[in-house]
């Protein structure tokens, strides 16, 4: 039954009494969650799990901890007795997968079973998935797609990042050292990166309020070798502009600032000048006389009044600044998926860099321990040799003394 669930009043205030009543919880107004991420294609490598490391990262910005993921198969009793185990241990409980229309996507009958529930079409989502679907049967799949992030309103997390251009074996005894000192409101996590170029270690500190979090990192950095913190920006196109203007308005007088506050003063005189298109002043290729009034969208061209009366009207005219506007705004967009790609291929190739030169240094090293191997053996045939040839010239003079 592939349907939305909505349970009666009564049934969703008793399930939620007994939910609150036997869940656990750690400290107050903490909100946990536990997700569950259902299919057996996960469990036999098929598809990669990406949706339990959105839902964390997303979570955590809103003020909910994520205590425990789980992965489970397509069996209805299985996520049943997982989803009624995390619904008493977790605030809210979420999970993936098995959602689609064929015989295999079991998450729905399973959460009801769990919760001793019947599924039913909820008339709220089923509206909402029309209204942006079309219309559809309950049995669509398209009427199965909803989702739902809450916010945790009684806390926030607060979050720093420090990367470090030292291994972590160097630093262990420096991060044991301040995370004793501020276990107690801050958490310290150490990740090493052996394939970022920038940076060799970086470091996590969460709190939940912002004097705790300032006062470990100022215990971290003053703990820590001078020269070693790296200014790294994970996000460098999309902060190039206020970095920019960081300069330019900066008190700086080096020769440096001054080349960069002439180079912007000259792109921004240019986008004065140029930048402000005028949409009224485009003539009409058909007719030079007239100008543009309208972009038609369905000729994919600008056309005059003329071109209106006599060709166009009866496609899908458009405002031609709304038309460039739309436009510009999907080149946008293809432009932000290049970068993404960009530094996508540029962490690849940094990789294939990183295992080409472990696959050279595992070449030279095989390599050496072969010359080395081939002295040896000349070395062992030529003590062999010459033993042969002792044995040879001794029983040689035996043999002479003999005959004599």
């Amino acid at each position: 039954m592939n349907r939305f669930s909505r349970i009666s009043a009564f049934k969703r205030l008793k399930i939620t009494v007994n939910h609150i009543v036997g869940r656990r919880m750690s400290t107050n107004n903490e909100c946990s969650a536990g997700i569950i991420v259902i299919g057996d294609e996960i469990l036999k490598g098929q598809t990669e799990d990406t949706n339990s490391h959105f839902i964390c990262k997303h979570l955590f910005s809103l003020g909910v901890k994520v205590k425990k993921i789980s992965v489970i198969g397509d069996d209805l009793d299985t996520i049943a007795r997982e989803v009624s185990l995390f619904s008493k241990s977790f605030t809210h409980v979420i999970t993936t997968g098995g959602i689609g229309p064929t015989h295999d996507d079991k998450t729905f009958e399973g959460i009801a079973k769990a919760f001793d529930d019947v599924l039913e079409p909820n008339p709220v989502l089923v509206e909402l998935c029309k209204e942006y679907f079309g219309p559809a049967s309950l049995d669509s799949p398209k009427m199965k797609l909803a989702m739902h992030l809450f916010k945790n309103p009684s806390k926030d997390f607060y979050t720093r990042e420090i990367y470090v251009d030292k291994d972590e074996v160097s630093i262990a005894d420096i991060l044991n050292t301040v995370d004793s000192k501020h276990n107690n409101t801050v958490i310290l996590g150490s990740y090493p990166d052996f394939n970022n170029s920038y940076y060799k270690v970086k470091l996590v500190l969460e709190s939940e309020t912002k004097k705790d979090l300032d006062d470990a990192c100022q215990t971290l950095t003053e703990s820590l070798p001078k020269d070693c913190i790296v200014e790294y920006d994970k996000s460098p196109i999309h902060h190039a502009v206020d970095k920019v203007y960081g300069i330019v308005n900066s008190c700086e007088r080096c020769e440096y600032t001054k080349n960069v506050r002439e180079a912007v003063k000259i792109l921004e005189e240019c986008l004065d000048k140029y930048g402000r298109l005028d949409f009224k002043s485009i003539l009409c290729e058909e007719h030079p006389d007239e100008a543009c009034c309208l972009y038609c969208d369905s000729c994919d061209q600008t056309v005059c009044p003329v071109c209106v009366a006599k060709t166009h009207k009866s496609h899908n005219l458009l405002e031609i600044k709304e038309k460039y506007e739309v436009k510009t705004d999907n080149l946008n967009k293809e432009k932000i998926k290049l970068q993404s790609e960009k530094e996508y291929f540029n962490h690849e190739k940094e990789k294939l860099d990183s295992l080409k030169s472990d696959e050279k240094s595992k070449y030279n090293f095989a390599r050496q321990e072969i010359l080395t191997q081939e002295l040896h053996l000349k070395e062992e045939v030529g003590k062999f040799a010459k033993h042969l040839l002792d044995d040879l010239d001794e029983d040689g003079q035996k043999l002479r003394r003999n005959l004599t």
